[in-house]
């Protein structure tokens, strides 16, 4: 009879515990899909950022009002007399300085540069979010490949693996890489590249917060020259009413929370794809939008039929030497390639004729498809 007493004892404790257990499990599930997303939108912020590369370590202090105004300041917490480097984006105008802040020598202006991917990159991309993109688009495309886990630190974090393939090129090891996010931003806390077996790389961020309010100035105090890329903002009607060689269109579908903050045209697009192998881009109409820190790059552009043949065959958002997953993909009839690499977003790229499109962002393919779907004319007005 005691015995029978412990055991319904015992079974009542383990029907409470798993009754509590169980939405505390449920609660612990991270959503795939278009719900996966930050519950806090760090829109404006500063961060201490610690890079290893070689087990050569330095802090960087980035900060950001958004992601067309970005300033790097490299090394950070420098001793009296030492140089730094800086990089200043702003709206399209890029300054970079090597020298003394508030005093840069050696500077270069670029105005009317390329922020829009593939053509160019946003700093803050580059700086800090570039890899955790790829994972954050697989958890999207419906795979869990983050969990909610915390740390020893006692911080939890979203944390996921990939693995990362070797550079023969170079003769760098393949290897795995780890993310882990903060849960309310999705800002990446620390990546970290292991490559045969020994760290490679590390990005972390030491210190964040949230900042508001100009960045303080700075001045050239020596030589400095400056260029333009040729990239002029131009409004949809505007490029359109300009007689190019295609018709402008723009999505009338988009995801959830991105807003338009930049177009224009450029009438020599950049050099890009693979080893720089996808030049002699004309007429290239871009625009861009932006979910808090995400952004959703579209391009239009002409070219020679040598450019036209290489759309096919190639990957506009390729690099030197990089590896990615490639599939077919359709928008409108024309057959489109979508891929997603080791650095940033899901790519679709597709032709229709001499025109060339292009779309990226850290979102699925069925959802960049439909956005592509969604393309209408836009009217000279």
């Amino acid at each position: 009879m005691i015995n029978f007493t412990k055991r319904l004892f015992v079974l009542a404790i383990v029907v409470v515990a798993t009754a509590i257990a169980a939405p505390l499990a449920q609660a612990a599930v991270v959503p795939t899909g278009l719900d996966f997303r930050p519950s806090v939108e760090l829109d404006q912020g500063s961060a201490v950022v610690s890079y290893r590369q070689d087990s050569l370590p330095r802090d960087m202090l980035v900060q950001w009002r958004g992601t067309n105004r970005v300033r790097s300041i490299d090394p950070w917490h420098v001793g009296a007399g030492m140089t730094v480097n800086i990089a200043d984006f702003n709206s399209g105008t890029t300054t970079y300085g090597t020298g003394r802040v508030g005093a840069l020598a050696d500077g270069l202006t670029v105005r009317n540069a390329f922020s829009v991917a593939p053509d160019g990159t946003g700093d803050l991309q580059i700086l800090l979010l570039d890899e955790s993109w790829p994972l954050i688009t697989r958890q999207r495309s419906g795979e869990h490949v983050f969990k909610r886990v915390t740390r020893s630190d006692g911080r939890t974090v979203l944390r996921a693996s990939m693995p990362i393939a070797a550079v023969d090129c170079a003769g760098i090891r393949k290897g795995v890489r780890t993310v882990e996010l903060d849960p309310a931003t999705f800002m990446p806390l620390q990546s970290t590249n292991v490559r045969g077996g020994k760290l490679y790389r590390r990005i972390a961020i030491r210190r964040m917060s949230r900042a508001s309010g100009a960045m303080p100035p700075f001045t050239f105090a020596g030589r400095h020259s400056s260029r333009s890329d040729g990239f002029v903002a131009r409004t949809p009607v505007a490029i359109a009413a300009m007689g190019v060689r295609y018709i402008v269109m723009m999505p009338a579908a988009l995801p959830d929370g991105f807003s338009l903050v930049r177009t224009g045209f450029a009438k020599k697009g950049g050099v890009f794809g693979p080893e720089g192998s996808l030049n002699g881009s004309a007429n290239v109409f871009a625009a861009q939008w932006r979910r808090g820190l995400e952004t959703l790059d579209f391009t239009t552009r002409t070219g020679a039929s040598v450019l036209q043949s290489s759309w096919d065959d190639s990957e506009p958002f390729g690099y030197e030497c990089g590896t990615s997953s490639k599939s077919d993909a359709t928008v409108s009839g024309h057959p489109a390639h979508f891929s997603l690499g080791e650095y940033g977003g899901g790519r679709l790229w597709w032709r229709d004729g001499a025109t060339m499109y292009t779309l990226t962002a850290p979102l699925p393919k069925d959802e960049l498809e439909r956005v592509a779907e969604s393309l209408a004319p836009v009217s000279a007005g």
